[in-house]
């Protein structure tokens, strides 16, 4: 029944499940499937990445990721007074030499003041009153209203002491930090987007490139400090 439940939440939107004539359910320790032939590969593709995890070689990210995520971490300070978000774009891209895109059609104006943050920050809250979200595509910053997302399953048992009486407790509140501190509005505004633990040391999530890419930071800050104090 989990991997049922898991199933329909990271495949598509619920909707699709409830179509006449579609189903899932276990037999014999079976996962029986009734659906249309792109919603069986997305089934098997998520079962796979269920399946394989742990046995799949870390694959680096591509140079032009790496490049940008450094950027986006220099310090920098703005300030808009009433700015169309386009101009903000455009400014941000001569000072910080960063391909920036955001809707062509957006007349959003901004006020924001902010000193000596990371350029991510900035962008972030450059989104947050655009009511825009924001990825990472092709060596550029993407804002936009939606964004591509894709599914992750994330080993988390060193991080949750899996095997321990606490271990429940520990997960549910990882799952909560990240919904909290990672693209928070994002959660709710997209029905498409999920996160949900996977048997005692697993998590799968259903987010954007950018948010899976926060998460990895997160996990790696964590463990850093778990082997410090271990």
């Amino acid at each position: 029944e989990d991997v049922m439940a898991l199933t329909t939440s990271f495949t598509e939107e619920r909707e699709e499940w409830m179509r006449p004539g579609t189903s899932i359910e276990t037999w014999n320790g079976l996962l029986v499937v009734v659906q249309t032939d792109e919603m069986h590969a997305r089934t098997e593709e998520f079962l796979n990445l269920l399946l394989n995890r742990g046995r799949r070689p870390n694959t680096p990210p591509p140079a032009w990721r790496v490049a940008l995520e450094r950027r986006l971490e220099r310090p920098t300070s703005v300030v808009f007074e009433e700015t169309w978000i386009h101009d903000a774009v455009r400014q941000l891209q001569a000072t910080q030499g960063v391909p920036i895109v955001a809707p062509p059609d957006d007349h959003t104006e901004l006020s924001l003041t902010l000193s000596d943050v990371p350029l991510r920050t900035v962008l972030e809250w450059v989104a947050r009153r655009a009511e825009l979200r924001i990825g990472l595509e092709d060596g550029a910053v993407v804002l936009g209203r939606s964004l591509p997302f894709r599914n992750e399953i994330y080993e988390v048992g060193d991080l949750v002491r899996a095997g321990t009486d606490e271990a429940r407790s520990l997960r549910n509140h990882l799952v909560d930090m990240i919904r909290m501190h990672v693209d928070p509005e994002s959660w709710d505004e997209d029905p498409r987007l999920s996160i949900a633990p996977a048997g005692r040391d697993l998590l799968c999530v259903r987010q954007s490139e950018a948010a899976h890419a926060r998460i990895r930071s997160m996990f790696a800050a964590m463990r850093r400090a778990l082997d410090r104090d271990g």
